[in-house]
């Protein structure tokens, strides 16, 4: 099996774009700063997204400005809700066409579930890029237990899975099998050293995917040990 080149600054920038996606719409200062500053976690991003709100003279965050923009909506990049004109200009909150109008991560970062809420935007910047990643692998996997030991490799293996559902999903299409599955069969037939992927990678694949399915984002220690092994 053929491995993905990656040099050895991809986790960086795969982590920095994340950031930039997550936190730096609608404000290129901000998005200088977090590409400028070193970081490895979300808890480094709130401080630095703190001390950012801190030096722009923002010291509180209004309880009303918090509840009206709690999420994304609807609304045009050009043409903000006239209700939050007020706050459009003030550069309380911010657009994007991807997610519309929301509360700018400064005074995000100001509220008292500041971690949860920054969190929830690191992760979706993040599921969109790392998931399909996690996929590939899996897919990879499946391509050559089908290759060496064609469609019925689960039962000619003699390792099934135990959930009937995904053994009936492997009948119908031998490249439907869940990432645990394959993690687990790695583990009894030590399929990594046949097909290129060592065990510790596939771990790491299944643990990132487990994390983002449960919507929590992954610092980019995890970010680097995935793509070590791509």
């Amino acid at each position: 099996m053929t491995r993905l080149t990656m040099n050895g600054n991809a986790s960086q920038t795969l982590w920095k774009e994340c950031l930039a996606a997550a936190f730096g719409a609608g404000d290129a200062t901000l998005t200088t700063v977090l590409m400028a500053e070193p970081t490895s976690s979300l808890e480094e991003c709130e401080c630095i997204i703190r001390a950012f709100a801190q030096n722009a003279g923002i010291e509180k965050l209004n309880s009303q400005v918090l509840v009206t923009h709690s999420g994304p909506t609807k609304s045009s990049i050009r043409e903000p809700p006239l209700a939050s004109r007020i706050d459009w200009a003030e550069g309380r909150i911010v657009s994007s066409f991807e997610h519309g109008v929301e509360l700018h991560p400064a005074f995000l970062s100001l509220a008292r579930d500041a971690t949860e809420r920054l969190g929830r935007r690191l992760w979706r910047t993040q599921s969109s890029t790392l998931m399909p990643l996690a996929d590939q692998v899996r897919l990879r996997v499946c391509d050559y237990l089908v290759d060496r030991y064609g469609k019925k490799w689960f039962e000619r293996l003699g390792v099934p899975p135990q959930e009937p559902r995904e053994l009936d999903r492997l009948r119908v299409n031998p490249f439907d099998a869940d990432l645990g599955y394959l993690v687990s069969l790695n583990r009894k037939i030590f399929l990594a050293n046949r097909c290129g992927y060592d065990h510790d990678f596939l771990e790491s694949v299944r643990l990132m995917r487990n994390d983002l399915a449960h919507y929590k984002p992954v610092d980019m220690s995890m970010v680097r040990r995935v793509l070590a092994g791509m």
